[in-house]
């Protein structure tokens, strides 16, 4: 039973204390700030949509809309929509979205 009390305590003060000071003293230094846009990583925005008519472009111009300075794409895929879904995602200008209209649905 003692032993079992102490390991627990020493699981605790591990997740609380040690693991924290691990992770303070062994990631990126505090001094490399990525300042301008840039710097910063790019994103891709990942949208899978099936017979999506009614909210696609809500959800396009939304991902559109959000305020990431760096570079980024929205990649959209209809998969075999049955709808209108494929002609609406090819209808977007917008450099930063590609289209991919599958005509057949591949699942998951």
């Amino acid at each position: 039973m003692l032993m079992l009390f102490w390991i627990a305590l020493f699981l605790l003060v591990y997740s609380y204390l040690i693991y924290p000071l691990i992770l303070h003293f062994t990631v990126v230094p505090k001094t490399l700030k990525l300042t301008t846009p840039e710097q910063w990583p790019s994103v891709d925005i990942i949208i899978a949509a099936y017979n999506e008519e009614s909210c696609i472009k809500e959800r396009i111009e939304n991902a559109l809309a959000q305020d990431y300075q760096g570079n980024f794409q929205i990649l959209v895929a209809s998969d075999g929509s049955q709808d209108k879904t494929g002609m609406i995602i090819e209808a977007f200008s917008d450099e930063k979205v590609r289209a991919y209209n599958f005509e057949v649905n591949r699942g998951k």
